[in-house]
């Protein structure tokens, strides 16, 4: 049954809904957030994990009165950290884009000075949020333009700077001064400065940006090709200062076996001339080069050692770009721990990125594409069903929104470095959207994750009481029902750790020789080991052994070699028989057999027709013959079922957990079930029990709760609220709802990738056709709760009754002891 439902932003959370308990007012009581083993903790010793919502753009310049009353209802939330995201962006009427009164960029006096009327805004909102004890994530280079009154090199005003602003000296010195004056600033309400301030959690240098990839769409026009032509230029010094004339070029260049040698350097390229071809960067994610996925690239297939010579270009420009950054910001100085940037998805470009405290990354599923005058609706690619997604055979190499976001964040999460999802969302274009936050929480429980940041809570700089009923932009978090009624709930699953971290890790393992190339199928190891244990990645230096502590090694195979003689377990494969990336070496019989690693075990029989090679298993290595082969249409299936046999052999997994016959997967932890084929997500712990999915009948939230209704899918969660274990909690929460979002929405494919959704109506979420039957029930009393928490009526007195089935007339009520207020 569908009700009507009003979403207000400065509405907050009431009674049992309300997790202000959370926070420990003011933010930075405690000194200084830093970096220790890997994750953030104060300077008293007590760690701290983030949760908490991007502000964009104008947002972060609200009046007075809109700055105390969101404040009071993200603190309601639970709310512990928000995102000041985009402060530098460019003047616009509405949307993404600041008020042109009060943007933090001075854009009319064309000096990139700062702007004092926005800058007070600013500041009294950073006041307010530190008041509560929510914590400050602040990014500098975002939405910025560029404009030609500035100096530039160019005679053209450049917006989406992306990649440009990693060389061009002139776009890192305004970047210099901006830092410089933002971070410095006097807040008149704090009395700090950015810089000092210990609510500031970490900073930020840019948004999204890198050398490795820019945006396909905003490569028009003359701006963009004048510094496309700088980074050419740049490229042809590097490989001259590297080869010194044409000739040592095209050796380097040649690769081959005996019977075909092939150069790839073109007719008429020559680095003394600067006529040498950069190969395009991927648009927003390092570009693979496979020859063995030629057809389906994005991009034109290039010789191993032109990627590679560009790959090693690529990554100097980076790390010379952000070295150069954090010496500034250390020399202010800044005292929290600095990221350098998000949105990393290929290895070189994550590599490149090393220099920072604070590993980030952005994730999004069926995030939809920019808006046609063609269409009145909202155009989706790939729309698709989240939990009912299969990441063994829906993981892809892009950054794109198709696959499992922990599958496409987690590869961004490195050894000895706190990890933070800084964007993430599952925009509800699907009407049931409520398992993807579910999921993506638990599952940063599981990785031990140290900050989930969902984009955004709205785009607007005022409380617009009168879109209560409407949803004014898609991106407005604070309008969706599916994700607000259950986020005080993720917040303290998320901050309490309710959910096991893994007490098993697998390394997924990058050597310096593997950085210069990048396999179609590089996600593979991703697509399920985050899913039952936690995984990190490990970049070892030039001539480095694998040394880790991690149960399972897992090499990342771009090319062959390597050393796993010092791992406890190692999973070993590997893209291709060459030594390194230019072709020019390749493995002996010996090592081609995994000869070291296979002095005992036997072969592992797959039932698969079309794999012709071998995977042998022993005590500590499981080695896979033609791993390619064995991955082909990106169907990871057949990797997964090997890597779980050996876990399992090894002890690291039990036979209750990992992968199960029927595509189930079960975390390390067993609290953690997966099943993408029945479309459905649980969560079975102490003081917890979710259900997200399609709906088989009968939901059953641990021992005394049993869901029954006949929706098509449903959220179901008992939540304690007095920290006791479920089973014998006095007081706790029950939220059961099914579908959401706006009750005339329609669905108009426009190809077989693409789909138009038309969001009309009112907002709606979709209560119970069901009872729910709740045993143990003496001395308790139940009530029926509004959507913001506060006490409607009481639903059952249960005095001596020991069970009682209750029929839901809202998705929350809460259950309490007779005796509790």
């Amino acid at each position: 049954m569908r009700q009507h439902i009003d979403m207000k932003k400065a509405a907050s959370f009431q009674g049992a809904m309300d997790f202000s308990s959370l926070l420990d007012a003011p933010a930075g009581k405690y000194g200084h957030v830093k970096v220790r083993d890997g994750h953030f903790y104060f300077e008293n010793g007590k760690r701290i994990r983030f949760f908490g919502f991007n502000f964009p753009a104008r947002s972060n310049m609200p009046d007075h009165e809109t700055a105390e009353a969101l404040a009071d209802s993200l603190a309601a939330l639970g709310v512990n950290v928000v995102r000041i995201h985009a402060a530098d962006a460019y003047p616009g009427e509405k949307g993404w884009s600041t008020d042109p009164e009060y943007s933090i960029l001075d854009y009319r006096k064309g000096s990139g000075g700062l702007n004092e009327k926005g800058l007070e805004r600013l500041d009294y909102w950073l006041y307010q949020l530190k008041k509560r004890g929510i914590y400050l994530h602040i990014d500098l280079l975002v939405a910025r333009r560029f404009e030609k009154e500035q100096n530039l090199d160019y005679p053209y005003d450049l917006y989406m700077s992306k990649s440009s602003s990693h060389f061009n000296e002139r776009l890192i010195e305004l970047q210099e001064q901006y830092a410089l004056q933002y971070l410095t600033h006097i807040n008149r309400y704090t009395g700090l400065a950015l810089a000092e301030d210990p609510a500031v959690m970490t900073v930020q240098i840019c948004n999204e940006d890198s050398v490795f990839f820019d945006s396909r769409l905003a490569r028009k026009g003359p701006a963009v090709q004048a510094y496309q032509d700088e980074l050419k230029k740049r490229f042809n010094s590097f490989l001259l200062a590297k080869y010194g004339n044409r000739q040592n070029l095209i050796k380097a260049w040649t690769w081959g076996n005996k019977t075909e040698i092939k150069s790839d350097l073109e007719e008429g390229e020559d680095p003394e001339k600067g006529t040498v071809r950069c190969p395009e960067i991927g648009n927003y994610c390092q570009n693979v080069n496979d020859p063995l996925y030629e057809k389906v690239q994005e991009t034109r297939l290039e010789s191993p050692g032109r990627y590679a010579d560009f790959t090693q270009f690529e990554i100097a420009l980076n790390r010379k770009y952000y070295r150069r950054m954090i010496g500034l910001l250390r020399s202010i100085p800044v005292k929290a721990p600095i990221a350098t940037g998000c949105l990393l998805a290929g290895a070189a470009d994550i590599y490149s990125h090393l220099d920072a405290e604070v590993m980030e990354n952005n994730a999004y599923f069926n995030h939809p594409l920019g808006s046609d005058p063609k269409y009145e609706g909202i155009l989706v690619p790939d729309l698709r069903d989240y939990v009912s997604t299969d990441p063994l055979t829906e993981t892809f190499p892009e950054m794109e929104h198709r696959s499992n976001i922990t599958v496409q964040a987690s590869i961004a999460a490195v050894e000895k470095r706190p990890m933070i999802l800084s964007e993430w969302n599952e925009y509800g274009l699907q009407l049931f959207h409520a398992p993807a936050y579910l999921m993506t929480t638990a599952y940063a429980c599981l990785n031990d994750w140290d900050g989930l940041i969902i984009y955004c809570y709205h785009t607007d700089d005022h409380l617009r009481p009168e879109a209560a009923d409407r949803v004014l932009d898609l991106m407005d978090c604070y309008s969706d029902p599916s994700l607000m009624l259950q986020f005080g709930v993720l917040s303290s699953i998320f901050q309490r750790g309710l959910i096991r971290v893994s007490p098993v890790s697998a390394h997924l393992v990058y050597r310096q020789e593997d950085l210069q190339r990048l396999p179609y199928t590089y996600r593979m190891p991703t697509a399920y080991l985050p899913l039952v244990m936690r995984m990190r990645s490990v970049f070892l230096e030039a001539g480095e052994k694998y040394e880790g502590d991690a149960q399972v090694a897992v090499s990342a195979g771009f090319v062959a070699g390597g050393d796993y003689t010092r791992a406890e377990h190692a999973i070993l494969y590997r893209h291709s028989d060459d030594l390194d990336a230019y072709g020019k070496n390749r493995i002996s019989a010996e090592e081609a057999s995994f000869g070291k690693y296979r002095d005992s075990g036997g072969r592992v029989e797959l039932e698969d027709a079309n794999y012709h090679g071998e995977a042998f298993l022993n005590g500590r290595y499981l080695t896979i013959d033609e791993v390619d082969k064995l991955t082909e249409k990106n169907d990871y299936t057949l990797f997964a079922r090997l890597t779980d046999h050996a876990l399992k052999k090894w002890g690291i997994l039990s036979e209750r957990t990992g992968l199960q016959e029927d595509g189930e997967m079960v975390s390390q932890t067993g609290e953690l079930s997966f099943h993408p084929h029945r479309g459905s997500f649980r969560v079975n712990a102490k003081e917890v029990k979710m259900y997200a999915g399609r709906n088989h009948g009968r939901i059953e939230l641990g021992e005394n709760i049993c869901v029954r209704g006949s929706n098509r899918s449903l959220f179901a969660c008992a939540f304690s609220l007095d920290r006791k274990a479920l089973e014998a909690s006095e007081h706790y929460l029950i939220l059961v709802f099914g579908e959401s979002g706006r009750d005339k929405t329609t669905y108009h494919p426009v190809d077989p990738q693409l789909t138009e959704v038309r969001r009309e109506g009112r907002r709606f979420i979709e209560i119970l056709d069901g009872v729910i039957e709740i045993r143990n029930l003496e001395g308790k009393r139940i009530y029926e709760l509004s959507a913001d928490g506060r006490r409607q009526s009481v639903l059952a007195e249960a005095g001596e009754h020991k069970r009682g089935e209750i029929r839901m007339k809202s998705p929350i009520i809460e259950i309490a002891a007779v005796n509790r207020r």
